[in-house]
């Protein structure tokens, strides 16, 4: 067993051996290192404050002899791998400013997190920049002398008698001067020694909450890092956010993970309660929260008749769920439970009930859930009313939470193709979008600007939105009356009257479509959705008598 106790030293070293180590292997980003996201400006400004001597902060290294079973090189670049027997400096804090380094005075290419390259080649000394507040290193050449500019990687990587033989005499101080202080240049770093993985990833969470700070989720990815458990959180999570989506359900987000988490362990969604669960505890307790999630997803889909994620008013009404999935030991909720459940997601829409304080709300639906798997009853503190003036009224916008409420009720309803009864096919990248393929205004936006609204009336009534495929020609039907290209679809459609039940709108004679009617219609459909939203409260009215 060692006993050696984990050690700090302070060092410094050259910007080339620095470099050169990097180039050997000797120095790596562990797993849980975030990527690297610097521009090239912010990296040419970067080595503007090394030639000017200008101090640029101190490393972090963990030196260790182990080898992870996930590491990274620089910019993921393609670098060596150090030779065995030899230690490594993982980096754990710095490596934006050493992959700007070393990607800047090599003049290469780095392969950011969305594989896309940034190109460091056109990174330029100016030679005859002589005012101490302007630039030396400049990422433009345009309106400066080219005959006294040098590209900063032949500055770095060339003999200085080549250099010089190119540029004109009175630059050679300057090319001598600017060599010198490039690869000479001490950058200090603090050493972290005889520790292991467990005391570095406490360090690099603790030292990057300066700066642009770690979200939660990357703070437990290098918390957790477990290499002899075989746990990456960060790839955990990737795996489980490519399964959602195969669900429609990819909208899920990592910070839900970390609340059921929260939520399973101790009963507490708050970020610093998630922080303070033992990685032990924690590595125990994500399959278990994975396992709840998925049935919570396949719930939503089947139960609530929610095929994709973007139609639920608050993503994170999915935790909740899920915690009553974890507490039933993954065992279904009853038909009462069922409908309690998506009475709680209907109503917490709304009410616009999770816009703010997620974490409190969260606190207490647990509590408020496992009370609905104890007895049967679901209570929840918050106004959900609406009436039928509030529905005409409300104005549609994609992403807000009474519209979605709304949309989820009518998706609840599975609404058919107008024209062939087919199932509707939705997405979630069009639900985001108001103009999307999957939106359509009932009655349309220019038909009404064109015959005037009355006073109190908006074309855009949540009303006056339907869903819809993408068989729509919204350009054909532009101002049409709705008593026109409706009269096409009657033709088409034998079962037409039972098609437009499914999406809560009246089609039999002396209906308001056919009369063009925009008032009424308005009034008619929302009596309609009213009833199917106290349908569907129902169970939470009888747990407030």
């Amino acid at each position: 067993m060692n006993t050696t106790k984990p050690s700090t030293s302070t060092h410094d070293e050259s910007v080339a051996n620095l470099l050169s180590n990097i180039s050997q292997g000797k120095i790596k980003l562990p797993r849980f290192q975030r990527d690297f996201v610097w521009t090239v400006d912010a990296s040419a400004a970067l080595i503007d404050s090394i030639l000017k001597g200008y101090p640029i902060g101190a490393l972090i290294f963990w030196l260790t002899s182990d080898r992870l079973r996930e590491v990274r090189s620089l910019g993921r670049m393609a670098l060596k791998d150090a030779p065995e027997g030899t230690e490594v400096n993982y980096v754990l804090d710095g490596q934006q400013r050493l992959t700007s380094i070393y990607a800047a005075l090599h003049g290469v290419n780095v392969t950011l997190a969305n594989n896309k390259l940034r190109d460091f080649s056109n990174i330029w000394v100016d030679l005859a920049q002589d005012d101490p507040d302007e630039p030396i290193v400049v990422t433009s050449i345009e309106g400066l002398d080219e005959s006294r500019c040098v590209r900063l990687s032949r500055l770095f990587s060339q003999k200085l008698i080549t250099i010089s033989k190119e540029l004109p005499d009175d630059t050679h101080d300057n090319v001598e001067t600017y060599v010198s202080r490039l690869k000479e240049y001490r950058i200090p770093y603090m050493q972290l020694s005889n520790a292991p993985i467990s005391v570095a990833t406490e360090v690099f969470s603790r030292v990057n909450v300066g700066g642009k700070p770690l979200t939660l989720f990357e703070i437990m990815v290098a918390r957790t890092y477990d290499p002899d458990r075989n746990f990456d959180l960060g790839e955990k999570w990737h795996k489980l956010n490519e399964e959602l989506g195969k669900r429609g359900y990819e909208t899920i987000e990592a910070p839900q993970l970390m609340q059921l988490c929260g939520l399973i362990h101790g009963g507490d969604a708050r970020a610093q309660k998630i922080l303070d669960i033992p990685r032990q505890d924690f590595i125990e307790t994500w399959p278990q929260a994975e396992e709840a999630l998925k049935h919570a997803v396949d719930f939503c889909r089947a139960g609530a008749r929610l095929p994709i994620s973007r139609l639920l008013p608050y993503v994170a009404c999915i935790v909740p769920i899920a915690y009553f999935y974890r507490i039933s030991g993954g065992k279904p909720p009853s038909a009462e439970q069922s409908k309690a459940l998506i009475a709680y997601v209907i109503a917490n829409g709304l009410a616009s009930r999770y816009s703010s304080s997620v974490e409190t709300k969260l606190n207490q639906d647990s509590i408020a859930i496992k009370k609905l798997f104890e007895t049967g009853q679901l209570t929840l503190d918050a106004e959900y009313t609406m009436s039928v003036e509030r529905l005409i009224s409300h104005e549609f916008r994609a992403g807000e939470a009474v519209s979605k409420t709304i949309v989820a009720l009518l998706a609840r309803k599975r609404p058919v193709s107008f024209r062939t009864n087919a199932k509707l096919m939705l997405d979630n990248a069009h639900m985001q979008l108001a103009n999307s393929r999957n939106f359509h205004h009932v009655f349309p936006k220019a038909f009404l600007r064109k015959q005037g609204l009355s006073e109190g009336l908006s074309e855009n009534s949540m009303m006056n939105i339907s869903l819809v495929d993408d068989f729509i020609n919204k350009r054909q039907i532009r101002a049409r009356a709705p008593s026109d290209y409706f009269e096409e679809f009657a033709e088409e459609n034998e079962d037409f009257e039972k098609a437009m039940k499914t999406h809560l709108i009246s089609v039999e004679d002396g209906a308001a479509i056919w009369k063009d009617d925009y008032q009424d219609f308005l009034k008619t459909r929302a009596k309609k959705v009213m009833k199917e939203i106290r349908k569907v409260l129902e169970p939470l009215e009888q747990g407030r008598s």
